[in-house]
C-alpha cells in the first residue's frame, strides 16, 4: 500500500468511527433506519428515525432514536450483559442525563425541569435520597430517608435568605427556620455557656 492509499484508508476509518460513535441513544425501541431520498432533502445527508450500534457478536450496545410520538430524542448506552447504563435525551423540551448501576437501577439523574436545574442521587432500590435544585432566585438541597419515610430535610436559599426545614414526601413544609436565626441562637447559647463556666467573669461586647 502506497502513501496515497494509506491516507485514503485512514480517512475512511476515521469517518466510519465518527458515524458509529454518533449512532447511540436512549431506552425506547428504535425504528427502522431509512436512508434519505431526494424528496426528503439533500441526498448526501444521512437521514433516519433510529440507529443501532452493535458489537462483534451482534449485541446492541447503543441506540439513537425518537420517542414519545416524535416529541423527544434519546441516546442509550448498554453494557455487555444488556443492561442500560447511561441515557441522554430530551423529552417534551426537558433535557436529561441518567446513570444506572449494574442491576438497572437509576442512581444519578441530571436534567432541567421547568427552568429548574436538578441533580438527584438514588439508593440501591432506585429511591432518590439526595436532591439538588437551582433556580433564578435560589437553590435547594434535600435529604430523604428510606422508601417508607414520610419526611425529608430541606436546606434552601430563597431571595438570599438561607433556611432549613422538614418537609413531607409531597413537599409540604412541616417546619422551617431561617439559618441566620438558628445560627444566632447557637451563638447566644454558647456565649451563655462560656459565661457560666467562667463564673460570671466573661462578658460579651455588643
Amino acid at each position: 500500500m502506497n502513501r496515497k492509499q494509506y491516507i485514503v484508508a485512514l480517512l475512511v476509518l476515521i469517518l466510519a468511527g465518527f458515524i458509529g460513535g454518533a449512532a447511540t441513544t436512549w431506552l425506547f425501541t428504535p425504528r427502522v433506519v431509512f436512508a434519505a431520498t431526494p424528496e426528503q432533502g439533500d441526498p448526501q445527508v444521512l437521514r433516519a428515525q433510529g440507529f443501532e450500534l452493535v458489537d462483534s457478536q451482534g449485541k446492541v450496545r447503543a441506540m439513537l432514536n425518537l420517542c414519545d410520538n416524535d416529541k423527544g430524542a434519546n441516546l442509550t448506552f448498554i453494557d455487555q450483559v444488556g443492561e442500560v447504563r447511561a441515557l441522554l435525551g430530551i423529552n417534551k423540551d426537558m433535557p436529561g442525563f441518567s446513570f444506572f448501576d449494574r442491576t438497572g437501577q437509576m442512581r444519578v439523574a441530571l436534567g432541567v425541569l421547568d427552568n429548574k436545574a436538578v441533580l438527584g442521587f438514588s439508593d440501591l432500590k432506585g429511591t432518590q435520597r439526595v436532591g439538588i435544585g437551582a433556580v433564578e432566585q435560589g437553590a435547594s438541597l434535600e435529604f430523604s430517608g428510606p422508601q417508607n419515610s414520610q419526611a425529608r430535610i430541606v436546606v434552601k436559599i430563597e431571595n438570599n435568605e438561607p433556611s432549613i426545614g422538614i418537609a413531607e414526601s409531597d413537599g409540604k413544609m412541616l417546619w422551617k427556620t431561617p439559618l441566620c436565626a438558628l445560627a444566632k441562637q447557637r451563638i447566644e447559647a454558647r456565649t451563655r455557656e462560656i459565661y457560666e463556666q467562667s463564673g460570671g467573669k466573661f462578658k460579651t461586647e455588643h
